[in-house]
């Protein structure tokens, strides 16, 4: 069994492969840019050597890890701090959807005489309100 360690200098999660096992499934959170956006790679241990662990990815790449040395930024399926992540990064992920229709339809204008453009205009005031009476 892969060994979770929190490491309590840094706010983050390491994993041990001293008890690993054939099966084993572990995941890897990686931070890409400016913007924190983060990807989540997730590794099945394939095989346990004397000094190396073989890992393949959900999508069939073959890694090698040493066994001895402790993975940074690494989680097991079932951690909360995974799956607060996931969960941030789906709503991070789905603003970034809905920006990208906003740009594309300040591009094109919106059209208030076709009912669902006003629909989703006055969906639109509704939540600037909404955000303006929190702050």
């Amino acid at each position: 069994m892969i060994d979770e360690i929190k490491n309590k200098n840094w706010s983050t999660t390491q994993i041990s492969f001293l008890h690993a096992e054939p099966g084993d499934e572990f995941v890897i959170v990686n931070r890409l840019g400016f913007d924190r956006s983060l990807s989540f790679t997730s590794f099945t241990v394939q095989r346990v050597l004397q000094r190396d662990v073989i890992c393949t990815t959900s999508d069939g790449k073959e890694m090698r890890f040493n066994k001895n040395k402790e993975i940074n930024n690494a989680y097991l399926p079932g951690n909360e701090e995974l799956v607060a992540m996931k969960a941030e990064q789906a709503k991070n992920d789905m603003v970034y959807k809905a920006w990208v229709v906003a740009v594309d339809m300040k591009r094109n204008a919106l059209n208030p005489d076709d009912p669902e453009d006003l629909e989703l205009i006055n969906r639109l005031i509704d939540y600037r309100k909404r955000k303006e009476s929190r702050e």
